[in-house]
């Protein structure tokens, strides 16, 4: 299983687009092979900042996303956002059958 996390603050006047983008986003998403799970969620504390988490099956469905046409346009739809920081961080996690 691959896992892939991190978060994306954006500009506080671009909030609710991208409340809107995400949500469009994650409806796509869901329904794309190989994914297990995908969520989203703005921090409590700090308004704009917003948490990611995705699983995928297999690195092909991984690839497969990051290089499917939606992702670089919703990639380019929150560039427009003022994203003022992004960290991603990617896992190969074994899942333990024992």
């Amino acid at each position: 299983m691959y896992i892939v996390t991190g978060t994306i603050a954006i500009a506080p006047e671009f909030r609710e687009a991208t409340l809107d983008l995400f949500g469009k986003y994650v409806d796509i998403v869901r329904k794309e092979y190989g994914l297990v799970t995908y969520d989203v969620c703005e921090d409590v504390k700090t308004p704009c900042r917003f948490r990611f988490y995705q699983e995928w099956d297999t690195k092909e469905a991984l690839l497969r996303h990051t290089q499917a046409d939606t992702t670089a346009t919703f990639r380019a739809a929150l560039s427009a956002m003022k994203v003022s920081s992004i960290e991603i961080a990617r896992f190969n996690a074994e899942i333990d059958a024992s």
